[in-house]
């Protein structure tokens, strides 16, 4: 909840710590373009 609205955000958890926000939203896009390319390349 900021500035009167609820807000929705993105949390990892990696080793024992808790990372989130643009830096999760950075790693889960990276992971995401890698397992793509990796059905590609299997093809």
């Amino acid at each position: 909840f900021w500035r009167g609205a609820t807000r929705r955000y993105l949390e990892l958890e990696w080793q024992g710590f808790r990372i989130w926000g643009v830096t999760a939203a950075i790693i889960a896009n990276l992971s995401r373009r890698i397992a793509i390319q990796a059905l590609h390349d299997a093809a």
